[in-house]
């Protein structure tokens, strides 16, 4: 359910609930969220698959799912993990440090620890079981298909860019001090 309501979250910019489910949440992740949720009209048929984190009360988390994206017929398979925690409260929360977003923006600095149980479990025979059946699912799909292709491979990516080069870039450089054509090297 934590996963379903934060892709639905995720699709709707609903920050208020995405605040909720996932902490922290940044204003430059809220930017990203705010610029790709375009192309994400759905996730459907979503499976976990869950194993202990460094804790009793903590899950790292492979979901699985399918994307509708917008203005499309067919979904493409994809797959996302979560580093999952129970706050004070009993409650499981998303703990988005260990996002995609911020484990390739490092805007947060991760715990050492999570960070290599994270990459010990993406070694896992289970997890790259699963992982390569969705990739090869994926391949399969935008050789079939162009539109997804040309959305997943040239689109996306394109805004991505773009998104990085307007906003990430330039915020990271005022953020260090930086003044006209400083260089910020990531």
């Amino acid at each position: 359910e934590l996963v379903k309501e934060y892709f639905n979250a995720y699709i709707a910019t609903d920050f208020t609930t995405l605040e909720a489910l996932a902490t922290p949440l940044s204003e430059m992740e809220k930017s990203y969220i705010t610029t790709m949720s375009q192309y994400y009209e759905e996730y459907q048929n979503i499976k976990c698959y869950t194993k202990h984190g460094l804790s009793r009360d903590s899950y790292i988390v492979s979901a699985c799912f399918d994307v509708k994206f917008a203005g499309q017929e067919v979904t493409a398979p994809s797959m996302l993990l979560f580093y999952v925690q129970t706050d004070k409260d009993g409650a499981l929360y998303i703990n988005n440090i260990y996002s995609d977003f911020n484990m390739k923006y490092r805007e947060n600095p991760v715990d050492n620890d999570v960070y290599t149980a994270l990459k010990k479990y993406t070694m896992q025979d289970d997890y790259l079981e699963l992982f390569n059946q969705v990739e090869s699912e994926f391949s399969k799909l935008i050789r079939e298909n162009n539109d997804i292709y040309q959305l997943t491979k040239r689109t996306i990516p394109s805004t991505r860019q773009t998104w990085e080069d307007t906003v990430f870039y330039v915020e990271s450089t005022e953020a260090v001090g930086g003044t006209e054509g400083t260089e910020v090297v990531q």
